[in-house]
Order: C-alpha cells, then sequence, then structure tokens
C-alpha cells in the first residue's frame, strides 16, 4: 500500500525534479519493511487479518494524503500544523480501540477482502511500471548523453567541470522574470520613463545590460541557452553565439524557435528529467550548491495537489517532497532543522557549500498579464495594452524581493533575467494590425530583461554583463574556469 503512493509521487514530479531511481526504491523498502510491521501489529491488536488489512489501509491514506488533508482544512482554522497531525493521530487509535472493543465480523465478507487485496496488488503494478518504464527511458538518454558521435549528438553539452575549492561560493539567486521586456524597449512602447527603476537598482548595486535580443522560443528552449554555454555555442555552429539582429526577419526568428526547441530536444535537455542537462546548474551541484527553486513553473507535485515551493534540481529532491506530502515534514520541527530524512539514511550528499536559488514570476508572460484586467477571465494574447501595468506590478515585485534577499544575505550575487518578450504569435499578428513595424514587433518579440549585481567581495562588475555570458562568468568566478567569455 504505501508503495503504490510513493510510485505514484515519483511519476508526477520525476520529470521536474532530479530524483534518482534507487532513492525510491530504497524508501519503497523502508515503506514496505513498516507496512508489515504495522500490519503484523495490527492484527495482533485487534484480532483478525481482515480488520488489520482495513486499518493499514487507513493509517497510510492519513500518510499520504496528510498534506491534502491540511490544505483542505488550513482556511478554517488558526491552530499549528502539528495540532492537526496529534488529532488525527487521536482519531486513527480511536478507531483502532473500537476495532479491537467491537471485533466487527469482516471475515463474513472475505470475498470483498480479497477483492481490496487484489486491487492493491493492480495499483501497485499500475504505479510501478511506468516509474521503471521512465527509469530506463532516462537510462538511455544519459547513454546517448555520454557518446561523443557527433552524428548522432550535433549538440553538445558540458558535463565535467574543473572545481577549484579556493573560489568563493556565494548565494546565488536568479530571478526568472517570465516574458518581461528591457527597460528601453519598455520606455519607448509604454511611453513611460524607468528611471526610478533603473536608479532602484543601481542602488542596490545591478549593472542593468540594456537592449538585448534573444532568440524567441519557449522558456525551456531560452533557459538552455542561458545556462548551457557550451550546447548554445555548437547550436549556434562555431561557438560564436550571437543575439539576434535588429534587422532579422519575422519568419526568420519564427524559423529559429522552431530549430532551437528541436535542438534542447536532440541534447537531452528537452522532455522529462533534462533539467539535470543545465551546464550551470551541474556546475554548481559538482561545486557542491544546493538548488532550489521558488514560484510556479517548475515546482514539486504533492497527492492529489498542485504545484509547491520546494528544493528542485538536488538529488535529494525525494525527501523534501516526501515532506510535503505526508507527517515527515514534521521531522524539521521536532530535530531543530530541515528534515532531510533521506540524506540522514541514505547518505545523499554533504551538506551544500551554498545556495542557488531560482525564482520565477510570470506577471509579464502574455499568458497571464490579462489578470492586470477584472473583467477579464481568461488568457487573451493581442491584450497588450494590458503589459504596462503587468511590467509595472512585476518591477514592484521584484525590488521587494530583491530588498528581503538582500536583508537577510548581503552578499547575495543576484541576476535579474527575462527568456523572451511579447513572444506569441497571435501577438505579433496584432501588433502588425496595430501598425507596429515588423521591426518595432521583433523587438518586442526578443528583448529581454537583464541585470546582475555582484558584490565587491566577488570581484564586482566594471560593466553589465551579456545575458549569454552570466552563467559562463558565474561558473568562472565561483566554480573554476571552464569557459571562454563571448565578446
Amino acid at each position: 500500500m504505501p508503495c503504490i503512493m510513493l510510485f505514484h509521487l515519483y511519476n508526477r514530479n520525476h520529470a521536474q525534479n532530479h530524483i534518482l531511481f534507487g532513492h525510491v526504491l530504497i524508501w519503497a523498502g523502508i515503506f514496505a519493511a513498516v507496512g508489515f510491521l504495522l500490519f503484523f501489529a495490527l492484527k495482533r491488536i485487534v484480532g483478525g487479518a481482515e480488520r488489520a488489512l482495513l486499518l493499514t489501509v487507513l493509517y497510510w491514506l492519513c500518510f499520504w494524503l496528510f498534506g491534502t488533508m491540511l490544505d483542505i482544512i488550513r482556511p478554517y482554522h488558526t491552530f499549528p500544523s502539528q495540532f492537526f497531525l496529534l488529532a488525527l493521530g487521536v482519531v486513527l487509535i480511536l478507531v483502532t480501540v473500537l476495532f479491537r472493543l467491537l471485533k466487527p465480523p469482516f471475515d463474513k465478507v472475505r470475498p470483498a477482502f480479497n477483492a481490496l487485496a487484489i486491487a492493491i496488488v493492480v495499483l501497485f503494478a499500475f504505479n510501478l511500471t511506468p516509474a521503471i518504464r521512465h527509469n530506463f527511458a532516462l537510462q538511455r538518454v544519459r547513454v546517448m548523453m555520454a557518446s561523443d558521435d557527433e552524428v548522432k549528438r550535433p549538440f553538445h553539452i558540458k558535463r565535467d567541470f574543473l572545481i577549484d575549492t579556493t573560489l568563493p561560493a556565494p548565494d546565488i539567486y536568479w530571478f526568472h522574470l517570465d516574458g518581461m521586456i528591457s527597460l528601453n524597449t519598455m520606455e519607448w512602447f509604454s511611453g513611460e520613463p524607468q528611471e526610478h527603476l533603473r536608479e532602484e537598482l543601481s542602488r542596490m548595486g545591478f549593472k542593468i545590460y540594456d537592449d538585448v535580443m534573444l532568440t524567441p522560443a519557449s522558456t525551456r528552449g531560452a533557459l538552455s541557452l542561458l545556462f548551457s554555454p557550451v550546447f548554445a555555442d555548437s547550436f549556434f555552429e562555431g561557438g560564436g553565439l550571437r543575439e539576434i539582429e535588429a534587422d532579422l526577419e519575422l519568419h526568420e526568428a519564427e524559423r529559429m524557435v522552431g530549430e532551437l526547441n528541436w535542438a534542447v530536444r536532440v541534447s537531452g535537455m528537452g522532455g522529462g528529467a533534462g533539467y539535470e542537462h543545465f551546464e550551470l546548474l551541474n556546475a554548481l551541484l559538482q561545486r557542491g550548491y544546493i538548488l532550489e527553486h521558488i514560484g510556479g513553473f517548475l515546482g514539486a507535485v504533492s497527492i492529489g495537489q498542485g504545484h509547491f515551493p520546494v528544493h528542485f534540481f538536488v538529488v535529494g529532491a525525494l525527501p523534501d517532497l516526501l515532506a510535503v506530502t505526508t507527517p515527515l515534514r514534521f521531522l524539521r520541527w521536532a530535530i531543530g532543522g530541515y528534515a532531510r530524512v533521506g540524506s540522514r539514511l541514505l547518505d545523499f550528499g554533504p551538506d551544500p557549500l551554498a545556495r542557488f536559488v531560482f525564482y520565477h514570476q510570470a506577471y509579464t508572460h502574455m499568458g497571464r498579464n490579462w489578470m492586470q484586467a477584472p473583467a477579464l477571465e481568461q488568457m487573451n494574447p493581442t491584450a497588450v495594452h494590458l503589459y504596462p501595468l503587468a511590467f509595472n506590478y512585476a518591477a514592484q515585485w521584484m525590488l521587494g524581493l530583491i530588498d528581503n534577499v538582500i536583508e537577510e544575505n548581503p552578499n547575495a550575487v543576484i541576476v535579474l533575467q527575462s527568456d523572451h518578450g511579447l513572444h506569441y504569435t497571435e501577438t505579433w499578428r496584432h501588433l502588425l494590425d496595430q501598425g507596429y513595424t515588423p521591426e518595432q514587433v521583433l523587438e518586442l518579440g526578443l528583448s529581454v530583461f537583464s541585470a546582475v549585481r555582484i558584490p565587491d567581495q566577488y570581484g564586482g562588475l566594471e560593466a553589465p554583463i551579456a545575458p549569454l555570458n552570466i552563467s559562463r562568468e558565474l561558473v568562472n568566478r565561483f566554480v573554476g574556469q571552464n569557459y571562454n567569455l563571448l565578446p
């Protein structure tokens, strides 16, 4: 019974979290052993296999659905979560006592319990099969990634990094500003000056890189270029990655979108478990960083719920998922630290050297800016008049979050980087219909916001860093000399 939910949790999260299947199997063994002990203990207490089976199923359902139940009742009470766990435990004990005292004659409906046992076996196979299939597929991808056959794998990813342990290791925060255009582009598009935002970012120590355009693509495609310099070099043939020229025609930009997305899939960074191949993240992992995600884009999914802001990319992501879903979250409360259950039991690795935190905001994404108009109830890719409102809202969110980060961590390295601008084809057609020139539409679609803060104690910055050099700079400064900067 417990392994059904465990494999279900893995199946829902393996595409966006770096979870080693071997760790899942170890946890499955632990849960299976606990399950057997629980069943035989309950059988001895209540005096019957049928009653014990029913109680065992109830206990495990409460364990795995704890997070879901907590989310359901949270709006209706102000008690701490520990109180709910205690109350749930009392209820389960009372039910067990009633079973012992009343001894319901479930043996008279033995066929129903036989059917329940068969159903559990079927559900186990139903959840285990896709987990195993995904693991085999992942191994095939890794074998392909390890190949040096340029014909089979025309796009390359750097996987081995020179590690210099004498380099500093600051906490790094990457703010992914989904769909946010540059300040210069925003000024001509909205007619509103952005000096206040420039001054605030400058006061906080940022160097802003203005007037840059990147290949329009999906977020995954853009992150693949930004996070994987060797892949980007091989994609643009000959190691000379350049931002798109301002006079590039619209149909040429659209063609490059398709080519980039295809290259991402071929390289192994597309689809499930591709994030582990991002070069920046892999380099930081090898240096000893822990990688975290906060936001709605890459999070984790618990049993029966949506996205949660938890650690991702980490080899130890599974314990965090268990903490989101089950009462294991309270181990951090009980032992006075984060519940790194897997690290303690399975030796996932040493304590992290530093953190790389990935924040995601989508207020400026054309799929989200409709929220700035209460009358709209769904996405409208032609509602470009709402973009300035979304931009200003996102800017205030960004400044507030940066203030919080710097207050907590004054020496943090912070990257503010978007992936694209107003990139929907429907938006481009609408802008053309509204009288914008193809050059202006291209700029709105490809313009990206980019700014970097590196405190003086880590070398500071004399000039802004081009977006396609950011990962190169971070790796060279805090991991080891692994990249040449683009001119």
